[in-house]
């Protein structure tokens, strides 16, 4: 049991110094080191648990750890960073570790390390910040509450003022307490297949805790599942994991069902699956830059037997007249992901400065693809994002710029998502915020605008 728990630890080491490096996406880097790693479920949860608390909580422990390293974190090479990052975690956050236990490993993993003094120097580290009672100092929240919260929820002083600018403070906490902590499992059931009602009770018979979504038909939420792309059920192609908001957007695009369907931003294809699943009748092209996500869609249509989905490569950003247009188009734009920091933590801590161009990109791409939008048809732009820059406000130029869109009220299902705290809306939009009480309302971060195109003409 010792040997899998180290073999757990080294795992969620060689992932964190990997996102370090940045060499990939979080979920992506560390699925690959379990798949290679014939640990039990169990252990792979451990391993899981270890690497993205740290993640998520990066800030918080290096501002634990910079007043024992007096030539400050900078000095301390990148492996032996992510080896005190780990122990004080362990140290901090995770109750079921005893302290003995997180100093002994932590020395032990600094042999996988270049630097023979290493493992006396995290020793020494990790027993002063015992002895002195693992502190973590804060500053007064009243007199900083930027720097207060963004060491708290390890967020970025930036990004907590962003969200306390776009949706006051009460809000702002909820958000950055929401992107600490294990998100919720939704998927959505391929009902050309199966019901709702006997998924679930497959489900339970195999020992998974689930429950069927009150007010979103289709939608189940499993609690300690574990590793369900392994499950017979998916398998089968009973069906795709897709949190509750991707759900609620492509609910909001088969609300408006005709022949024809583009999804723009397709790949890897979550939503494209749930409206043909929803519109039999339609046939949905789901279009994506790269041709390896092409294929990603294509996989996931024929494990689903979805065969009104046809996937193309297209850029979205450029128009291509052999196309045609449809009656529906659902661009889900490139975007910050703010709203997803709770599956992907480390879009916490990218610039600034590296977000600011999106709103040009996402006003460029959903001016292009609104002129596939039949005469009458609708219009339909999403994000993962939680940003006002990234969404009220390319929507709103897009409507300024584009005179022949104009707002087209939200499908009246949407009334039963109401809730005030994690819930903003206008007549054509909705924007759902992360940290909700209710656990049927709680989503990613996500927004959802529908626009319809009145007459004919061509589009700027």
């Amino acid at each position: 049991m010792g040997n899998m728990k180290n073999t757990a630890r080294k795992i969620a080491w060689k992932a964190l110094c990997r996102m370090e490096n940045a060499e990939g996406y979080s979920n992506l880097v560390l699925d690959q080191l379990l798949r290679e790693s014939g640990l039990s479920h169990r252990d792979k949860s451990f391993a899981s648990v270890l690497f993205y608390g740290v993640l998520e909580r990066r800030l918080t422990l290096d501002t634990m750890i910079a007043p024992y390293i007096p030539r400050g974190l900078a000095s301390v090479e990148t492996e032996i960073l992510m080896i005190l990052r780990m122990s004080f975690y362990q140290l901090s956050y995770m109750d079921g570790v005893e302290d003995f236990a997180a100093v002994h490993e932590g020395v032990a993993l600094c042999q996988l390390t270049k630097r023979k003094s290493a493992g006396g120097f995290v020793n020494a580290v990790l027993r002063s910040f015992i002895r002195d009672g693992k502190p973590l100092r804060l500053p007064d929240p009243k007199q900083d509450p930027e720097s207060y919260y963004s060491l708290l929820y390890s967020c970025p002083r930036w990004l907590v003022a962003q969200f306390a600018a776009d949706y006051g403070w009460d809000a702002a906490i909820r958000i950055c307490e929401a992107s600490i902590g294990k998100p919720p499992l939704f998927v959505r059931v391929n009902t050309t297949r199966i019901s709702a009602e006997a998924l679930a009770e497959s489900f339970r018979s195999s020992g998974i805790d689930v429950s069927v979504h009150p007010y979103l038909p289709g939608c189940l939420r499993l609690n300690e599942a574990g590793g369900v792309a392994e499950s017979p059920q998916y398998r089968d192609g009973l069906f795709h994991v897709q949190d509750l908001s991707s759900q609620i957007c492509a609910a909001v695009a088969s609300s408006f069902a005709g022949k024809l369907i583009f999804d723009v931003c397709a790949a890897p294809g979550g939503k494209t699956f749930s409206i043909a699943q929803a519109c039999p009748q339609s046939h949905i092209q789901a279009f994506d830059l790269h041709q390896n996500r092409v294929r990603l869609i294509q996989q996931g249509a024929k494990r689903l037997g979805l065969g009104n989905v046809e996937a193309k490569q297209a850029d979205a950003s450029q128009f291509d007249p052999d196309l045609g247009q449809a009656d529906v188009v659902l661009c889900d734009a490139p975007c910050s992901g703010l709203g997803i920091l709770r599956r992907k933590p480390e879009i916490k801590y990218k610039t600034e400065n590296a977000l600011k161009g999106l709103p040009g990109v996402q006003y460029r791409i959903l001016s292009n693809v609104s002129r596939y939008v039949r005469e009458g048809g609708v219009l339909i732009y999403s994000t993962c994002s939680i940003s006002k820059a990234e969404n009220e406000q390319v929507t709103a130029r897009f409507l300024k710029e584009h005179p022949f869109f104009v707002p087209q009220p939200l499908p009246a299902f949407l009334e039963k998502f109401h809730q005030e705290k994690n819930q903003l809306r206008t007549e054509n939009t909705i924007t759902f915020l992360p940290g909700a009480e209710n656990q049927d309302q709680d989503t990613d971060g996500f927004y959802i605008a529908v626009l319809q195109r009145k007459e004919a003409g061509m589009q700027k």
